[in-house]
């Protein structure tokens, strides 16, 4: 297919742009099928023109759940279970998690008003903590071509492999492909992704296809690492509530004993109970107190775990999409990335 791109564009007499640089990316960006087999890509990109847009989707910052709501009926789960056992204090640490918010994703498409000749940009769109829709119904009209699509990210990731969907879905009837690049926004960093000659050039049904089998087959839920991680974290908070509801029926079991004794007086039943109790309690705080690193541990190795996997899975995506990536710390200047 690549060879009878490059046999087709020299039979029409139309060459390839020998480097992608300041004068010619919006070309590139304009989905135009002026990238060869040969083209090099510039060290460096000045995008200082669009450094008002990256900060406006900076600043336009709503806050959404962190977690999904499947996930979020997984903890409700979890809060219900902990809370049946009479332990409040660490269902009321579970509520903390469920209602954890954070500032969602937040995107846009550069685009060219062809009736103005100019580009404009999209009217953002908020998603979810993790995700979020391109707007094309605005920025993909009989008039309008997008361009370069923007969204952020609420760590510091490259993009993922749904990002890449927009550069190798190709459109037929235009010859071009639906978007030009893509630059995703992390909270310190911004990432410029450009589709090469030999990035795959799909029609949607196909480009989301791969989309999808890339997913499956980086599916971090399979993976037997993380299971191991999941299931350590899980064990100790399950081994922490089973500790505790050994102690609920001990306490139980003494308070029933005390009070069926005819021979104990009111006072010293009283006072069983108490020094019971507080035993009972103190032994709870000692076994917290134990296990609460332990788990913080667990899941800090989780969450780094979760976080190395999925920039591997990027990377990995990155090579086999075929494109280029730049990075910037300025919202500026782009250096090339040698992924």
């Amino acid at each position: 297919m690549d060879k009878e791109r490059a046999i087709e564009r020299w039979e029409r007499k139309m060459p390839y742009i020998e480097e992608v640089n300041d004068d010619n990316f919006l070309d590139v960006a304009f989905g135009e099928d002026i990238i060869g087999p040969q083209t090099k890509f510039s060290p460096t990109l000045d995008l200082s023109t669009f450094t008002p847009v990256f900060e406006m989707l900076y600043e336009q910052r709503q806050s959404g759940y962190i977690f999904s709501e499947e996930s979020r009926e997984s903890i409700m789960d979890l809060i219900q279970g902990t809370l049946s056992i009479g332990n409040e204090e660490e269902a009321k640490k579970l509520s903390e998690i469920y209602d954890r918010q954070a500032p969602v994703e937040r995107s846009t498409i550069l685009y060219l008003d062809h009736e103005t000749d100019m580009i404009h940009y999209a009217e953002p769109v908020q998603g979810e903590f993790s995700s979020t829709q391109l707007p094309l119904d605005e920025a993909y009209t009989a008039t309008r071509t997008p361009m370069i699509g923007i969204h952020t990210h609420p760590t510091e990731s490259l993009p993922s492999h749904v990002d890449y969907s927009s550069l190798i879905t190709f459109v037929p009837y235009e010859d071009r492909r639906l978007m030009g690049a893509e630059i995703v926004l992390c909270p310190n960093v911004q990432i410029l992704v450009f589709p090469s000659f030999h990035t795959p050039r799909l029609e949607i049904g196909e480009a989301n296809k791969m989309i999808d089998e890339y997913g499956e087959k980086w599916d971090m839920e399979k993976d037997t690492e993380f299971q191991e991680a999941v299931k350590n974290a899980n064990d100790l908070l399950s081994g922490h509530n089973d500790f505790f509801l050994e102690k609920y029926k001990e306490g139980v079991a003494i308070i029933e004993e005390a009070f069926s004794d005819p021979q104990l007086s009111e006072d010293e039943k009283e006072r069983l109970v108490t020094e019971a109790l507080d035993r009972i309690q103190n032994e709870q705080d000692e076994n917290y107190k134990r296990i609460l690193p332990l788990y913080d541990e667990a899941t800090t190795r989780l969450h780094a775990y979760g976080s190395h996997f999925n920039n591997l899975k990027s990377v990995n995506m990155a090579r086999e999409m075929h494109v280029k990536m730049y990075f910037s710390a300025d919202k500026r200047k782009f250096h090339l990335l040698p992924v």
